[in-house]
C-alpha cells in the first residue's frame, strides 16, 4: 500500500517536472519571439542577439514569482470564468452582445497566454509537493494501517478523528493516500465509497 502511493507519487512528481521544465522552454521562447517582434518592428540596431536571452530570462523571473506566490496560496491554473480577464456582460441587449465579443477578443487569448506561461512554475511547484508527499516506510506502519482501514470502514457513519486518539496521525496518512475521506472542516472521518 505505502509502496505503491510511494511509487505513483513519484511517478506524478517526474511528469509535473517534465511538464514545468517543457513549460519554461515554451515560455522562454515566447518572450525571446515577443522581444524580436518589437526590435525588429523599432529597427533599432542597439537591440542585439544577447538581449532577447536577457529580456526573456527576466519576464521568466517574474513568470515564476507570480506563479510561485499563487501555489504558496494553494492555487493552480484557473478557469476563465474566475479570472480577472472576465468580464460577466449580460448578453441581453444586442450591443452588450457585441461587446462581449469584441472583450472576448482581447481577454480570452490574453487569459490562454498567462496561463500557458504559469505551467512552468506551477507544475515544478507541484512535483515538489508530490516528492514531499511520499510517506518513509516504517517497519510495521503498513500492518497498522491495513487494520486501521479495515476499523474504519467497519463504522457506518462518519466519526470525529478525535476517536482515534494517538492513532490520529496514521488516520492523517490514510486519507493522505486516498483510501479514507476525512473533512479537515468537521474533523470527521469515514470510509471511501
Amino acid at each position: 500500500m505505502i509502496e505503491r502511493f510511494n511509487l505513483k507519487q513519484a511517478l506524478l512528481g517526474i511528469g509535473s517536472a517534465f511538464v514545468g521544465i517543457a513549460g519554461y522552454v515554451v515560455g522562454y521562447f515566447f518572450f525571446a519571439m515577443i522581444f524580436r517582434f518589437v526590435a525588429g518592428a523599432a529597427k533599432h540596431e542597439a537591440f542585439g542577439d544577447r538581449y532577447d536571452t536577457a529580456f526573456s530570462v527576466l519576464c521568466l523571473i517574474i513568470v515564476t514569482l507570480s506563479g510561485l506566490a499563487r501555489a504558496r496560496n494553494g492555487g493552480s491554473h484557473i478557469g476563465f470564468d474566475e479570472s480577472n480577464l472576465h468580464l460577466p456582460i449580460d448578453p441581453v441587449t444586442g450591443g452588450a452582445f457585441a461587446t462581449g465579443l469584441v472583450v472576448n477578443r482581447v481577454t480570452v487569448p490574453a487569459y490562454f497566454i498567462v496561463e500557458a506561461l504559469l505551467i512552468g512554475p506551477l507544475q515544478l511547484s507541484a512535483a515538489v509537493r508530490r516528492f514531499r508527499m511520499r510517506i518513509p516506510k516504517t517497519p510495521g506502519l503498513e500492518s497498522r494501517l491495513e487494520a486501521l482501514q479495515r476499523e474504519i470502514e467497519a463504522r457506518p457513519k462518519r466519526h470525529p478523528l478525535s476517536d482515534y486518539g494517538d492513532r490520529a496521525k496514521d488516520v492523517l496518512l490514510l486519507a493522505r493516500m486516498g483510501r479514507i475521506s476525512f473533512s479537515r472542516q468537521k474533523g470527521t472521518v469515514f470510509k471511501c465509497s
